[in-house]
């Protein structure tokens, strides 16, 4: 073969994919650089899946469209330090693609070696014995063979041999390699994705031959902690022309959420060190070098800016949407930093922590769709996995949380009038592969829905649990919550406690399903345009909401969502709120609460306020910004509490 065109690409990359995909399991355990998290064969699956899974749908005719189509998609689903770094591979790959229908031996080595220095130069820190070593060696290999005049099935044979070779190296090239005795879990998953793409070059599949994962599946014989709590991850539009925004405020309602005298079921995140530069985020004139770049913030200024922050820090993309990742004791702070010269389009804050490393349900893997609300700290100190909701924001779908936080939702349904939010139900595939991940990871499964009458998200993961053989259907409960954000949230906690204590997952599973009925909610939704816009409310209740100024109240009754008189005036609507709540709550009794926003933190605090100035007894609290299927149905400037009654109190 002299050329590779668009369609030849496809193929090559797929079955590349396919070739990396089934060794999973074994890249996870042989994990330990940067750190031993046992999670870069999920990470490298979550960052292709996505773009493998869209590949039919792909129209583009030219080489350089795809590969440009490929690595905007990759870039956007890149996920840990390996899936970071594949992503800028193929992002500069496609860079040096540009204006080549097809393209021959020599050129496609010339871009890969620009693909190599590109990434080098998006790694804060690049070190020998990783990814990188294996990706330079190999494309040094591939230049080489190509400038010799070797056909590409010929240069992709002999480029497996070298990229083998240099990662047999990789063991005693780092402290941590050498200690555990293993090779780079980033550099062997470069190396089956190469060999895929060789076997579709010499015509075979993907599968024949030794399975080569298996010839590095060793446990690592020792490991080293990770010295920082957190893998965080943004995708950003930097802000044109070195633009800033003012920094605003910590305000109230920005601290943890679920803290040390008010967590239901949760472990908290202990505050980092101070540490060297932890200052206060600063202006234009704070950028590294005392000037803002000539077009606007670019890669060198975010590695400067974050490099202080925390270790891995890889910026992956271009001046017009980068890939950010960082290893960090203060996701928050470093964020605070970055959304200052950038719009964050997305956000993924992972613990470090090994997944079976002090875990308090070794035998139970705890799953929710991005409906179900629990605290933050819960969330991230488990390794809950949230099964994403789908968001259409006009004609585009978006994975809620994935590719969209909830802040930034809210954000976007202020500024933008033409803005029409819908949501609708988790993809079927991402059902299955959050199950048969959490499946490898724990023997059980106990995953949480919102309400099956307000989304087909219950009825979805059903449809996905028929389709894994049965021995694994039977490891798996899921749960209808009848309860949407933190409704289902506190029932989740309530299973946690129930857990924790040692109970099993069916008796633990029927004990709040009998509890779904005594969730008792009153929200507040400062206008009726958004469901309007949605399509949900004709034009005529905006108008005569807006005309007569009163503020609907909504609440959660029997799995669906359903009005609650209204408030004549805003003033003082916490208070107002709180009243009406406790009005439904015995005063006997005690709760577990959930306080829920949109993007007023503001009112957060005051509803704090106000319910501890009340005689309710309260036996824990968290508050969160509410998930984005309930934003979408009531705006921005929405709030909504929720309250369970515990259990010897009940009834």
């Amino acid at each position: 073969m002299k050329e590779i065109d668009a369609a030849k690409f496809k193929q090559i990359v797929r079955l590349g994919m396919e070739h990396l995909f089934r060794d999973r399991e074994t890249l996870n355990r042989i994990n330990v650089f940067p750190v031993a998290d046992g999670d870069t064969g999920d990470n490298l699956v979550h960052t292709l899946k996505p773009v493998y899974d869209g590949m039919d749908d792909w129209q583009e005719t030219r080489l350089d469209e795809t590969a440009d189509r490929l690595a905007q998609a990759m870039l956007r689903s890149a996920k840990g330090n390996s899936g970071v770094i594949f992503s800028q591979f193929f992002f500069a790959f496609a860079q040096a693609m540009k204006g080549q229908e097809a393209i021959g031996p020599a050129d496609f080595s010339l871009a890969m070696e620009k693909a190599v220095r590109e990434t080098y130069a998006a790694v804060a820190d690049p070190r020998e014995g990783t990814i990188l070593t294996v990706l330079r060696h190999t494309a040094e290999e591939f230049k080489r063979l190509a400038l010799s005049g070797e056909r590409y099935q010929v240069i992709f044979e002999k480029a497996i041999i070298k990229a083998r070779e240099i990662l047999e190296k990789t063991r005693d090239m780092l402290p941590q390699m050498r200690k555990a005795k293993v090779v780079d879990a980033g550099g062997l998953g470069f190396f089956l994705f190469f060999k895929g793409m060789s076997a579709a070059m010499s015509g075979r599949p993907a599968g024949d031959g030794p399975d080569a994962g298996g010839d590095f599946d060793q446990p690592p014989r020792a490991v080293d902690p990770a010295t920082l709590a957190f893998c965080a991850e943004w995708l950003v539009r930097p802000r044109p022309n070195g633009a800033v925004r003012p920094p605003g405020p910590k305000g109230p309602g920005r601290r943890e959420p679920g803290g040390p005298s008010s967590r239901p079921g949760g472990a908290v995140r202990p505050p980092g060190p101070k540490g060297p530069g932890r200052r206060e985020p600063g202006g234009p004139s704070s950028r590294p070098g005392g000037t803002v770049p000539p077009h606007g913030w670019d890669r060198e200024f975010f590695k400067e800016l974050l490099r202080s922050r925390g270790d891995s820090l890889l910026i992956a993309g271009d001046a017009g949407l980068f890939h950010l990742h960082l290893h960090t004791d203060d996701p928050q702070a470093a964020e605070a930093e970055i959304a200052r010269y950038g719009e964050i389009l997305s956000r993924k804050v992972d613990s470090l922590r090994p997944a079976d490393q002090d875990h308090p349900l070794p035998d139970v893997a705890l799953l929710i769709d991005s409906a179900v609300d629990i605290p933050e700290a819960t969330e991230r100190a488990l390794g809950v996995e949230v099964v994403p909701l789908q968001i259409l924001l006009n004609e585009r779908y978006c994975r809620d949380r994935l590719e969209i936080a909830k802040e930034d939702l809210y954000r976007r349904m202020r500024a933008e009038k033409d803005l029409a939010v819908r949501t609708s139900q988790p993809a079927p595939l991402d059902f299955k592969t959050a199950f048969e991940a959490a499946l490898a990871r724990r023997r059980q499964v106990l995953f949480f829905s919102l309400s099956s009458r307000l989304s087909g998200s219950f009825q979805g993961a059903l449809a996905a649990l028929r389709l894994l053989p049965a021995a694994d259907r039977a490891r798996i409960r899921i749960i209808d919550t009848l309860n949407v954000s933190a409704g289902s949230g506190l029932l989740f906690c309530r299973a946690l406690r129930l857990l924790e204590q040692g109970l099993d997952v069916e008796t633990a599973a029927a004990d709040v399903e009998g509890r779904r009925g005594q969730v008792v909610s009153l929200g507040y939704v400062e206008s009726l345009e958004y469901a309007v816009r949605g399509g949900r409310l004709p034009a005529a209740a905006g108008w005569l909401q807006r005309r007569l100024g009163i503020r609907p109240l909504v609440a959660f009754e029997k799995g669906k969502l359903v009005r609650k008189g209204a408030l004549l005036s805003a003033r003082n609507k916490e208070r107002k709120v709180v009243r009406r709540l406790l009005r439904k709550l015995s005063p006997a009794g005690s709760y577990s609460l959930g306080i829920v926003y949109t993007d007023n933190p503001q009112a957060a605090l005051l509803l704090e306020d106000e319910l501890a100035k009340s005689q309710l007894k309260i036996s824990a609290m968290y508050q969160v910004v509410g998930a984005a299927v309930l934003g979408a149905h009531a705006g921005p400037g929405t709030f909504c509490l929720f309250a369970l009654p515990d259990p010897e109190t009940a009834g």
